[in-house]
């Protein structure tokens, strides 16, 4: 069965970027442009994987992460942050509200990111 991801991103470059190679490494690949896109899809559906940006309109990534854990869906959903933010209060505020990890959008590279997925989901 193909593993499902969300991602919610709102610079469309990296989204498009992120989407595309996850396709084409077999994974069906939602997408949402902010934070409250990313709530209506995980309200319908439930996918393997968040990657969450932290930093978007509407509702940012924490506030996404605490939808998921009033909702009772942070057990369901794998979340990955992928962020360029890297301020320690910033990670273990994510980590405490239930993220699974904490990756720099900056020096991840998409070959490590199909990698870490693989992994996260195999």
């Amino acid at each position: 069965m193909t593993k499902k991801i969300l991602i919610a991103e709102d610079e469309k470059d990296i989204l498009k970027m992120f989407s595309d190679m996850l396709k084409t490494a077999g994974y069906e690949v939602e997408e949402a442009e902010d934070g409250e896109e990313a709530i209506k899809k995980l309200a319908i559906a439930t996918p393997d994987l968040l990657l969450l940006d932290l930093q978007m309109p509407n509702k940012d990534g924490f506030g996404v992460i605490e939808w998921m854990v009033s909702e009772g869906k942070i057990n369901d959903t794998k979340v990955i942050v992928l962020s360029n933010i890297d301020q320690p209060e910033w990670v273990n505020r994510a980590m405490e509200l239930g993220a699974h990890d904490y990756w720099m959008k900056i020096d991840t590279h998409l070959t490590d990111l199909i990698a870490k997925v693989n992994k996260i989901l195999s």
